[in-house]
């Protein structure tokens, strides 16, 4: 299966993880819980660092001339060009990604679960457990998660977001606060300061606790089948036959086919449209499951997911129908 998970110096593919569940396309080291900050370096394939060079291009005399605002990133571990980007630009190493998480693991139980590089080198990323989960019903179970991201070709922001994965599904659905929105992006034209950013992301427990509140209200919900079917439609602008072929899987995922769709939590349920909405963006979408777990976490999807929840939030404290397709 092609995926666009990166390959060491040795062959081994990029990527490490805890747990006996082999995640994305088999590939990956294995790890123990608790493993060092350095393992998981060796291990996930982080311990490169990147540098910048000037840019050099040639006209149509075939004179080598100077590009001097632009700077070329590459590994240094293998020479490979990894983006061009601004003189200003400032790189977050690999390993700051890791190392964001070290006091959090040591001090307050986090537990890292997967990590690292996608596209050659150009993104980075580490996830880890906070240690909370709580249940929607008697199957339907959340867990809590610290996301930390980043890429040194100019198309991310280094992001740390909080998100919960439904354990069934694997479905993500980003845990909202009220002072950061869920997430935290540091540009890169600012220095990367890892204390600020947890900070500023909060990491409360009661935000997981408020968010699981609101899982179990949309669970409470009920939603009529046209009900469901014109939340589902008003999501996608796109009426052509992508928005529509969108439309039909959301809606089979969350009359039956989706994992735990069969829970009394999911049947029925605004819950259950939900979680129908994101398997089909986590899943489905999109050429890879690279490039949907990308999206997922942090780009289109997550914004689709975040509209549709606070649409479905709207609809349970109204019982209004218009609220369902009110952007």
């Amino acid at each position: 299966m092609a995926h666009e998970i990166a390959t060491m110096l040795d062959g081994r593919a990029a990527m490490a993880y805890t747990g006996s569940d082999v995640p994305w396309h088999g590939l990956g080291q294995q790890l123990d819980v608790g493993a060092s900050i350095e393992t998981w370096a060796e291990q996930a394939g982080l311990n490169f660092t990147i540098a910048g060079a000037e840019v050099l291009y040639q006209d149509q005399n075939k004179n080598l001339l100077l590009q001097g605002s632009k700077q070329v990133l590459y590994r240094t571990d293998s020479g490979v060009p990894l983006g061009v980007v601004g003189n200003k630009y400032r790189v977050v190493q690999p390993i700051e990604i890791l190392e964001f998480f070290r006091d959090l693991v040591s001090e307050q139980g986090f537990e890292l679960e997967t990590a690292g590089v996608l596209f050659g080198g150009s993104k980075v990323w580490a996830l880890a457990r906070t240690g909370q989960e709580a249940k929607v019903g008697e199957y339907d179970i959340l867990k809590d998660y610290l996301l930390l991201a980043t890429a040194c070709d100019g198309t991310l922001k280094t992001t740390a977001k909080r998100t919960s994965i439904r354990t069934v599904c694997n479905n993500t659905l980003n845990i909202g606060l009220k002072e950061s929105g869920g997430s935290v992006k540091v540009a890169h034209s600012t220095t990367f300061d890892a204390q600020s950013v947890k900070q500023d992301l909060g990491l409360r427990a009661e935000d997981f606790d408020a968010f699981v509140e609101q899982a179990k209200l949309l669970a409470d919900t009920k939603l009529t089948d046209p009900q469901a079917i014109a939340f589902v439609r008003g999501l996608f602008a796109d009426k052509s036959v992508a928005g529509n072929t969108q439309t039909s899987r959301v809606l089979q995922l969350y009359s039956g086919s989706g994992r735990g769709s069969e829970f009394e939590t999911s049947k029925g349920t605004a819950w259950g449209v939900l979680n129908g909405l994101t398997e089909m963006l986590d899943h489905y979408q999109g050429k890879s499951q690279d490039r949907r777990l990308e999206a997922s976490w942090l780009y289109g999807g997550l914004t689709l997911k975040q509209t549709a929840m606070d649409r479905l939030l709207a609809f349970a404290a109204t019982n209004d129908e218009q609220v369902l397709m009110l952007a």
